[in-house]
């Protein structure tokens, strides 16, 4: 029998269960695909609780900020860090332009056309990311982070793009919690 853990039993890392291997490799490459999934989440939730609708161009604004980040540093020789600050901040403002053009003219409408829209922005978002990074889907010539370390966890190859979601994801969520928890603007979005 496993070892238990607050009630749960865990089985010891490097063991297989059901076929399937559970060394520190695997559970660690969980954990940078969680951060992840948990990052998207907590956008999405924010959108929903302050407009009342799920916006389906949320993951395309992203793929379109990743598609700028990387033009700026292919074509434009940029480092990545300001690149990646001004994918963000291209993001933000496309997400702003969806905001103000899109979502906010729809106001009182039936949910299922402000849902509609986004969806069409959504594929309009995504094939102009296409266009700008033709590799994209495939992840090819996409730039990777700078000053950061690559290292085995067990059978996982730690690349500095996963360096970077273990490092930025966790403080983007503690950021994120204490935003809704110790300011107005963050408390104000919570009371709605």
């Amino acid at each position: 029998m496993f070892p238990l853990v607050q009630g749960l039993p865990l089985p010891p890392l490097g063991t297989t269960v059901w076929g399937f291997d559970v060394g520190i490799g695997v559970l660690s490459l969980g954990l940078f695909t969680g951060l992840t999934y948990g990052l998207l989440a907590a956008g999405l939730v924010l959108v929903y609780r302050s407009s009342r609708f799920i916006n389906f161009a949320h993951g395309a604004l992203g793929v379109f900020g990743a598609a700028i980040c990387s033009l700026a540093v292919r074509e434009f020789e940029m480092p990545y860090w300001v690149a990646f600050a001004l994918g963000l901040l291209v993001a933000a403002g496309m997400g702003a332009l969806v905001e103000v053009g899109i979502v906010k003219p729809l106001t009182g409408s039936p949910r299922v056309l402000s849902m509609v829209a986004t969806l069409g922005t959504g594929t309009a978002l995504i094939f102009a990311a296409l266009a700008i990074n033709p590799n994209g889907l495939s992840g090819l010539n996409f730039p990777q982070p700078t000053g950061l370390p690559t290292m085995d966890i067990g059978s996982l190859r730690v690349t500095p793009p996963f360096a970077a979601q273990a490092l930025l994801s966790p403080l983007l969520l503690v950021a994120l919690g204490f935003f809704f928890e110790k300011s107005r603007t963050g408390l104000a979005v919570r009371a709605a």
